[in-house]
Order: structure tokens, then sequence, then C-alpha cells
């Protein structure tokens, strides 16, 4: 390489690029950062779908079962729905308004029933028993709790559930474990 001007010296050992500043030891974002490839943006798991949990203390009683109380002059039968279901649907409406979180769109509602404990060992150890409540009717309870406190719009915008019961443990307090999250494919 012919050097074209007399005033510089070119050693033919050094490095042709310096840096211009030292690279710095630590990265930019904190580790802490979650760091999301361009796949998981494109394919709608980022950002994480919101989601909300809760617990609703109280006895958990099932919605949708009608007590027969005669018939009337037409013949047609008198039923009237179960009155215990008032007050725990007021309980899950006031726990799903206490937080403040309101869903617009398509949800996803996970629910575990902590049932009163029977007063004798045995049927504790044979299972739930037959006063436990349907499962369905339970949810629906719940579901329509969420739409009263405010949270969902309709009950029809549950797109996805999950349900399960069990007898609530010494000293733990019986109700149902709420969890409710936006709901994507």
């Amino acid at each position: 390489m012919a050097n074209l001007n007399p005033y510089v010296t070119i050693d033919p050992y050094a490095s042709p690029i310096q840096p211009v500043a030292e690279m710095p030891r630590e990265p930019a974002m904190p580790s802490s950062a979650p760091v999301r490839t361009q796949a998981e943006m494109r394919n709608g798991t980022w950002p994480p779908p919101r989601q909300v949990g809760f617990l609703v203390i109280g006895t958990p009683r099932p919605k949708g079962s009608k007590d027969y109380k005669g018939k009337r002059r037409n013949g047609s039968a008198i039923l009237t729905e179960s009155a215990d279901v008032r007050p725990w649907q007021a309980a899950v409406a006031a726990a799903a308004h206490q937080t403040g979180m309101t869903f617009a769109g398509p949800v996803e509602v996970l629910t575990e029933f902590r049932l009163p404990r029977p007063a004798k060992v045995r049927d504790a150890m044979t299972g739930l028993g037959q006063n436990a409540g349907d499962g369905d009717k339970l949810t629906r309870a719940v579901w329509d709790g969420l739409k009263e406190g405010g949270m969902i719009e309709d009950d029809s915008k549950v797109l996805r559930w999950s349900g399960s019961k069990r007898l609530a443990e010494p000293g733990e307090p019986t109700g149902a474990y709420v969890t409710v999250k936006e709901w994507r494919r």
C-alpha cells in the first residue's frame, strides 16, 4: 500500500480499524427483563393475557336447582329457585368488583370450590357426599356473580372454563378460588 501523504506514517502491523468507544461491560437491559422473539410477538402470545385470581369466602351454592312448591289452578307446576344462592352470588359479585378489573372480550374462567367438611369423619373419607352440589350449577352461580360484579359483560363471553371441587381442609375457609383471564387461541 502506497503512502500518498508524506506527513503520515503507516504502521503495517497496526489494525486499520480503531475502536471509537469502549463497549459496556453490562447489558443495556436488566437481566430480569423478558426478551421476546419475533414469533412470540407475531403469534399473539405477547403481551401475556391479563388475568386476575381471587378467593370468595362463603358456602358455594348451586344455581338453577328448582324446588317444587305445588301446582297452580291451571295445572302447571310452581317451581322456585333456591334462596341460598343469592348470598353466595352476591359474595362472588362483591369479590369480583373489589378486584377492579373488567374484561370486555372473551374470557377463560378457572374455579376451585372448597366445600364444607361433613360432621362425620367417615363421610369425609368417602369424598364429597351427596350435598356437594352439581359442578355445572355451582359454576353457573359464579359466572352470574362475575356478571353482577361487572367483571364480565355476560356469561356468554366465557369461552373456556375448568372447575374442580374438594373438601376444605380443617381450618381452611370454604368458598371458591376463581381465576379469570383473557382468552386467546
